[in-house]
């Protein structure tokens, strides 16, 4: 009875395994490429292409400038994808895609050793699965997802060096190396909105015990430090000024951008969507701490986890709800405790057969609706600039564009060439097109209407096209959005001009 038991459960877990594979597959590749890309993806993308396009992978820019606000790791990654397969974007989002499966399995890992309950790992990972910042930072190319998921793996292996006897070495090391590759994706982000808070909440609860710990704890520090800082001592070094503007623009960017009264991410529980209710009443602490039984602990650390990111999120002046994304991992742990605790008291399978049907209506919505949703709420005007890459007339030309007008990086990356201002109404502008043709110019209406009568007393001009980049829904309010609109002319000289 005893083998027959053991036989059934591992066929169990095997199916778990091949159902969360199956779950995987489907969230973070299938259709990967039915949206276009945001003004995010497109920085990260267009970065990466000028990596390859000049040989110069330490100092990353973007249309010809330094783009040194965000460390370089999900950008080099990019890079190493676009040196492969050039403007593949389904083959970039697949890496993102990859670090959606690493924080899926770390969240996995991180449940299993916590509660050695299999049935709260496998509902865990069943929520986060569901929740709509996962799946999509988890299908754009951007920095978001990979430092969320080399911090996740960080916070495994250092739970286990701190409250495991063996390997204490091993693991530590680890969790510095994940935690470096965490800061080397986006900073500091996830170690204030992810280790921190988990620290604190893991800490209050159960303090570890630091005797033959401390100098593998001080490893993992310094191993952290290192992989972190080592890029950024290099551009100081070698790019001081350069390094000094970025500082003081991101760190007057955190303090005056984006700027939300405290209590903006009240509603932060709604972000994991159908989940919802079963958060907000897992935060129901006093009711609920006296009825999870073994979980009681583990429940108790979630809950603290929970609040400590709301508050330590809610402390900075600068908050965009994508920012929650780190909330969604003990979210899950929330959500899938609830579940447990609804199962074990009702004495039912009921519980996790909802959960797991939730998570294939997902997936055949993502298979099955997704491009339909991408259809309809498309663009119908949209033309891309990207035609302009495969006219011979336009190959090898410089770009120019207005300036002291905006230019949308989403045009630049399109068009695949960097973009540099001009100034169209310059008093010797007929001389500045003389040396400059042939060129290429972009103009939001016609060129002539842009530009001095004059201006074209030595050169003559070429209409290629008007290009409509706009990913604005045809159900949107005010329509096309005239920052993407370009008008494309080829500037050449006159014929016997000098």
């Amino acid at each position: 009875m005893g083998t027959l038991t053991t036989t059934l459960k591992a066929a169990r877990h095997h199916r778990d395994a091949l159902l969360l594979a199956l779950l995987c597959f489907i969230a973070f590749f299938v259709n990967s490429g039915a949206l276009r890309p945001d003004i995010m993806e497109t920085r990260n993308l267009e970065t990466a292409r000028e990596i390859v396009e000049s040989g110069d992978w330490m100092v990353p820019r973007m249309n010809g400038e330094y783009r040194l606000e965000k460390p370089p790791l999900p950008t080099w990654i990019a890079a190493a994808v676009e040196s492969v397969a050039p403007d593949c974007l389904p083959a970039q989002r697949a890496m993102s895609g990859l670090a959606g499966v690493m924080l899926v399995v770390f969240c996995y890992l991180i449940a299993l050793r916590t509660t050695e309950r299999r049935d709260v790992a496998f509902l865990s990972v069943i929520v986060l699965l569901t929740c709509y910042q996962i799946i999509l930072q988890a299908r754009t190319a951007t920095w978001d997802i990979y430092c969320h998921a080399f911090m996740a793996g960080g916070i495994y292996y250092l739970w286990r060096g701190l409250y495991e006897e063996g390997h204490v070495w091993k693991h530590m090391l680890l969790a510095g190396a994940l935690t470096g590759l965490s800061f080397m994706s986006k900073g500091p982000v996830s170690l204030y909105a992810l280790l921190l808070p988990w620290l604190i909440a893991v800490i209050a609860v159960r303090r570890p015990r630091m005797s033959g710990r401390v100098w593998p704890l001080l490893a993992m520090i310094v191993v952290a430090v290192v992989i972190s800082s080592w890029w950024y001592v290099y551009i100081i070094l070698t790019h001081p000024e350069a390094a000094g503007f970025v500082i003081h623009k991101e760190t007057g960017a955190w303090k005056g951008h984006n700027v939300r009264p405290w209590y903006y991410y009240w509603r932060f529980f709604l972000e994991t969507g159908i989940w919802a209710p079963l958060v907000l009443a897992g935060l129901c602490f006093p009711y609920f701490r006296r009825r999870m039984g073994r979980l009681t602990p583990q429940y108790t650390v979630t809950v603290l986890w929970v609040v400590a990111q709301l508050v330590l999120l809610s402390f900075m002046p600068e908050k965009k709800m994508r920012y929650l994304l780190p909330m969604m991992l003990p979210c899950s742990y929330l959500a899938a405790l609830m579940l447990i605790y609804l199962a074990d008291r009702y004495r039912s399978a009921l519980p996790r057969r909802i959960a797991t049907g939730i998570a294939v209506l997902f997936a055949l919505a993502e298979v099955f609706a997704m491009p339909i949703v991408a259809r309809t709420f498309s663009n119908p005007d949209y033309n891309s600039i990207a035609a302009t890459r495969t006219d011979p007339r336009l190959k090898g030309l410089q770009f120019y564009s207005p300036k002291g007008e905006e230019l949308r990086i989403e045009i630049v990356y399109a068009s695949a060439h960097i973009i540099r201002p001009l100034d169209y109404r310059a008093p010797h502008i007929a001389d500045s097109l003389r040396a400059k043709a042939p060129c290429v110019l972009l103009s939001h209406g016609d060129i002539a209407a842009a530009m001095p009568e004059d201006a074209f007393t030595a050169v003559d001009t070429l209409r290629i096209g008007r290009y409509n980049n706009s990913n604005r829904s045809r159900f949107a309010r005010h329509g096309n959005d005239s920052n993407f609109i370009y008008t494309v002319t080829l500037i050449t000289p006159k014929h016997g001009s000098n």
